[in-house]
């Protein structure tokens, strides 16, 4: 009886003993990051998080999110965090920052920042990639009315005597204003301050009365591309990365790089259990190779100045931030603070406009 009780108290000490060593041996480490669905995110899948993984052991799990915010908002004061890091707007890095619902972004995952591009850098969130609206038209169903003119200026992409045709414009008054008040003469470092007088939204209407007959608007973005393919447009705004994979799939579509309007996918962090995991995956996406094997995979250009000595040649021209496209060439980096502030009004006084149109 006595060894019975002597071996069952060994057994059990050995086998508290046994669970208490597990974990540090052979607890899995994983961690969920979150982005936009489609192409983007199985770039992301293959470029960054699967090599991530192999190099560290550390499983990726990934999941979709449509700029739903007030999930990360729920996740983080039940301090049940699901989602450890997501690829976001900067417009989230803000309002989460101020609600203190984010982790800040050290310095020192970041590596040397005077090798970022402009605006990439916000207390609570990094810029990873830089992706630009732009006009584009189809090469390849030029108008006969253009007599053989080929736009190169945002002032072409609205000028509607020189260059007749229908402009597909989605329904937010994002891009279309700063584009509209740029092709009307606004510099690009004034775009903001001429807003700001009230007027420059008077003179942002007048811009587009102007052309009113030749706007098409629509709402989704992946529309723009189908307006352009069927001939529905002449030329139509979209985003960058947008045009390369229709491209390559036979279009001759041709994006005007002037006045293009940049803005850039930001990583941002909600504070939980995995933060530090998180920003662990977040120094390895901003890893300058990193970022130039992604921008391989699809066409959005590295916030990082050095990860463009690793995008392909190919590709290359295709990324707002490839040197080729960003000289002499009036370039605007969006401000989102200031859409921050202003987004609400803007965007009220732009749908009654629409309600007229």
């Amino acid at each position: 009886m006595a060894l019975r009780t002597t071996l069952s108290m060994c057994a059990t000490i050995l086998a508290f003993g046994l669970a208490q060593a597990a974990p540090a041996s052979a607890q899995e480490r994983k961690m969920t990051v979150v982005s936009w669905g489609g192409g983007l995110q199985e770039a992301e899948r293959v470029a960054i998080w699967q090599p991530y993984s192999k190099e560290t052991g550390v499983r990726v799990l990934d999941d979709t999110w449509n700029g739903e915010f007030a999930k990360v908002k729920a996740q983080v004061e039940a301090k049940n965090v699901t989602w450890d890091m997501l690829l976001a707007d900067l417009e989230h890095a803000i309002a989460g920052c101020e609600l203190g619902l984010l982790v800040e972004i050290p310095d020192s995952i970041l590596g040397d920042r005077s090798d970022y591009f402009p605006g990439m850098f916000h207390k609570c969130g990094v810029g990873s990639e830089v992706f630009a609206a732009i006009m584009a038209y189809d090469s390849g169903r030029l108008p006969p009315e253009w007599g053989g003119k080929i736009p190169t200026t945002i002032q072409d992409a609205f000028d509607t005597k020189t260059f007749p045709g229908k402009r597909g414009i989605r329904k937010r008054v994002k891009n279309f204003i700063e584009h509209s008040l740029m092709a009307d003469g606004v510099a690009p470092d004034k775009i903001y301050e001429e807003i700001d007088k009230r007027k420059g939204y008077e003179r942002f209407i007048a811009k587009a009365e102007s052309m009113k007959k030749d706007l098409l608007f629509y709402d989704r973005n992946e529309q723009a591309i189908q307006l352009l393919g069927n001939g529905e447009v002449a030329f139509t705004s979209t985003i960058s990365g947008r045009v390369y994979p229709a491209n390559q799939e036979g279009k001759k579509f041709v994006i005007i790089w002037d006045g293009q309007l940049q803005a850039f996918q930001t990583i941002i962090i909600p504070k939980g259990p995995r933060q530090d995991e998180a920003l662990k995956l977040a120094a390895y996406s901003l890893r300058p190779e990193v970022m130039g094997r992604y921008a391989n995979v699809i066409p959005y250009g590295p916030s990082r100045k050095s990860a463009l000595q690793y995008v392909d040649a190919k590709m290359l021209p295709n990324l707002a931030t490839a040197p080729m496209n960003m000289a002499n060439t009036k370039v605007v980096v969006r401000n989102e603070e200031w859409w921050a502030d202003h987004i609400q009004e803007i965007q009220e006084k732009f749908n009654a406009w629409l309600s007229k149109f």
